[in-house]
């Protein structure tokens, strides 16, 4: 479907940039250096927040339980122990890899403001 190579730079499959991801920043841009959004860190609990441009929380991540939750609380898909993504109804959506748990804000910050298509099957670029 895609990657992140280590730069951050996110291309589809077709080798066109589709946006970039900071890991020292937990920050997500377009492929035009729009800033798209960030992940910000809970004061308490086990839980991460994927907030947009507007400062709006568009999607949860429980570190806990590896379950993505939309802005409404709903479970829109679940990291696998291999790097799987799956729905809430199960079906595959996607893998990371090569997958490591510690880049996970890496990988949120990608599903959610970069390619939030690849949790729904639509094929989407980042503008």
């Amino acid at each position: 479907r895609g990657c992140i190579a280590k730069d951050g730079q996110c291309f589809n499959n077709l080798g066109v940039s589709i946006g970039f991801v900071n890991r020292e920043d937990s920050i997500a841009g377009s492929s035009e250096e729009e800033y798209l959004g960030c992940i910000k860190e809970q004061l308490s609990g086990d839980e991460v927040c994927v907030e947009d441009a507007m400062d709006e929380i568009s999607a949860t991540f429980n570190l806990g339980r590896s379950t993505l939750l939309d802005y409404s609380g709903s479970t829109i898909g679940e990291v696998m122990r291999d790097g799987q993504i799956q729905s809430s109804m199960g079906s595959t959506l996607g893998h990371f890899e090569p997958f490591s748990f510690s880049e996970m804000r890496l990988y949120l910050l990608y599903l959610v403001l970069i390619d939030p298509g690849m949790l729904s099957r639509r094929e989407y670029a980042a503008k």
